[in-house]
């Protein structure tokens, strides 16, 4: 027998001979292999046709069918494969790239897509997903129209920064509790030197929940919180906490903190100071006069020099992390959320939580709020729905195997390749037009 030389158990290479046979699809392969196939395609069911559209092939040796260098596994089968090629939790692409040197059937590759997908290990471990393209807000009409707030640590001392979305102005507060009382205190003072804006960014920390919201109706300003594990979706008021975490490690701070207000900003050519006041502060830099006294800025040049500057930074950002959008939830899909243990809580979609891309999830009656990335999709269905057998009754993936995996090739001589059934290809051979002009032997 050619397949005692297989680097496989003879248990195994039997029970592959049988389920071919018990295999309703394949035998019907076999079938065409030993006696030739229908001519056109019209002539198979549609389950034959990605045998058909690859049957020059396919192969039969000794009761086994074979693609190329490859065993073709019946479906009773193909999960323990995937389970055993799966082992050691490694990824789609060395999936494949194991499964090209021993086996074969229609659609492995994207069986392969779900079922490392479908693996509760790797889906629990496996770190955040791939960044979708970067979106940024539009600067806002005029100064102090939209604020981001965050809390800071420096030296372990607490401090609330407060940054104007339109002109960058950054105010710096100590903070000697972080209570929702104290940072409402905090605000107001702000609000009563600059006014009240018409929104406020914070992120979901408990000083901006229960007192802080009805702080919000109170003073009539919209607040929007930013997804849990998401900075990214205050990156105003995170890139703020940046600068200011670099102003206060300075031996006087607030001479730091003048000096920035006076610094044009590059994305805009104008500094803090002028955006938010109109006219330039005094300090021990000697100035001329003319240089302090107020003034409009162009909107027109200000809002192009911003929309130049977001528009090479979206294109530098896609293009350094390789952003795409990812796939866009429904309600009642199925899903695991990311937390700081990783990817283990699983819950169904609730609805679109109003801002792009977050979305409110249950886990067990609880509802989150996260942003798409800290979701990762769980499909409900499997490929193999329509048989007796799907990815959550089979094998799991750390099984472990009765034998080696079959990892080489199937290779024999070529004396032992005369005793298997080997098909050549019995497609019509038509001479070219063109060859009548010659003689031919």
């Amino acid at each position: 027998m050619v397949t005692k030389h297989w680097p496989a158990s003879n248990a195994k290479l039997e029970e592959i001979v049988r389920e071919t046979t018990n295999d309703k699809m394949l035998t019907i392969i076999s079938s065409y292999v030993n006696h030739g196939w229908p001519k056109y395609a019209k002539d198979v069911t549609e389950d034959i046709k990605p045998f058909w559209d690859v049957r020059d092939q396919i192969s039969m040796i000794d009761g086994i069918l074979t693609f190329g260098e490859r065993k073709i596994i019946p479906k009773i089968l193909q999960v323990e494969m995937l389970s055993r090629i799966h082992q050691g939790h490694k990824g789609i692409t060395k999936c494949r790239l194991r499964a090209k040197e021993a086996i074969w059937w229609p659609s492995i590759g994207k069986h392969f897509a779900e079922f490392v997908s479908r693996c509760e290990h790797c889906t629990s471990k496996q770190s955040s997903q791939r960044a979708e393209p970067l979106i940024q807000f539009p600067l806002p009409n005029r100064p102090w129209q939209r604020i981001a707030c965050d809390l800071a640590e420096v030296d372990g001392k607490q401090y609330l920064i407060v940054v104007d979305c339109y002109s960058k102005w950054i105010e710096i507060h100590a903070m000697h509790k972080t209570s929702s009382a104290a940072v409402i205190n905090v605000l107001k003072v702000d609000f009563a030197r600059f006014g009240i804006p018409e929104t406020v960014i914070t992120d979901n920390g408990p000083q901006f929940l229960g007192e802080f919201r009805q702080f919000a109706q109170d003073y009539n300003f919209e607040h929007v919180t930013a997804s849990s594990y998401h900075a990214q979706a205050n990156g105003q008021a995170e890139k703020a906490v940046h600068i200011s975490k670099n102003i206060l490690k300075q031996t006087d701070y607030l001479s730091a903190l003048m000096a920035y207000r006076l610094t044009p900003i590059p994305s805009l050519g104008l500094s803090p100071s002028v955006l938010l006041m109109g006219r330039e502060i005094r300090t021990t830099l000697p100035q001329l006069p003319v240089k302090l006294k107020p003034y409009t800025p162009n909107q027109k040049d200000i809002r192009a020099a911003d929309k130049s500057y977001k528009r090479k930074g979206e294109v530098y950002y896609n293009s350094k992390y390789g952003a795409r959008n990812l796939k866009e939830l429904k309600p009642g899909d199925k899903v695991k959320i990311k937390s700081k243990h990783g990817w283990e809580s699983t819950g169904r979609i609730v609805k679109c939580a109003g801002t792009p891309r977050s979305y409110i999830v249950e886990v067990n009656g609880k509802t989150y709020r996260r942003n798409r990335r800290n979701i990762l999709y769980a499909p409900h269905s499997s490929i193999y729905s329509d048989t007796e057998f799907d990815f959550d009754t089979q094998l799991s993936c750390n099984v472990q195997p009765d034998e080696p995996m079959i990892l080489r090739d199937v290779q024999s001589s070529t004396q032992e390749t005369t005793q298997g059934v080997l098909r050549r290809s019995s497609r019509r051979q038509t001479v070219p037009v063109w060859h009548s002009e010659y003689v031919m032997n």
